[in-house]
């Protein structure tokens, strides 16, 4: 609502050339919000999107050799889908314009463990923009000032982990190179 996903695929589209070893770069954006993981890709000249609609249980439905396009040799497409995705922010910018702003909650752990599926077997990076921390998907935390201080004091910490919901992602990385 702010803006930030704009910025980021306008920042992204500028540097594409800057892209240390550009020519083995693949590229992909998707989005999330609340209740759903937004995958977009290009098949016979047309970007098409695949819905992920739980993000309690997020994957990845389709094959990184359909979703990834290298940034060298497949650029036209990589400038349209982003081009596309700046369409599809700024429409849903124009739908909430006048409404209020309000913050919410994200399910980045589920975005990050969906960047994680697509990239088995190829190894690459993940990288999750988000404006707050995630309180509803996979791998929520329970925020701190909701935890009883009397009863579970060292849950107040910072550090302190809220589950363990993540070492399989990370074992599955570490496992592709991810």
């Amino acid at each position: 609502e702010l803006g930030s996903p704009s910025y980021v695929l306008n920042s992204i589209q500028l540097n594409l050339d800057a892209f240390h070893n550009k020519e083995r770069t693949h590229i992909n954006i998707a989005f999330y919000d609340q209740k759903n993981i937004y995958f977009y890709y290009i098949e016979k000249g047309e970007v098409k999107m695949v819905i992920v609609p739980d993000v309690n249980d997020p994957f990845c439905p389709i094959g990184a050799d359909k979703l990834y396009l290298n940034i060298t040799t497949q650029r036209d497409e990589v400038d349209k889908l982003l081009e596309k995705l700046n369409i599809v922010l700024s429409e849903k910018t124009q739908n909430i314009s006048g409404s209020k702003v309000q913050t919410l909650s994200t399910p980045s752990g589920s975005a990050m463990k969906a960047g994680v599926d697509s990239l088995c077997g190829y190894g690459g990076r993940v990288l999750v923009f988000t404006p707050n921390t995630r309180t509803h998907g996979f791998g929520a935390c329970v925020p701190r000032d909701k935890i009883n201080k009397d009863k579970e004091p060292e849950k107040t910490n910072v550090f302190y982990p809220q589950h363990d919901k993540f070492a399989g992602v990370i074992e599955t990385a570490v496992n592709n190179r991810t």
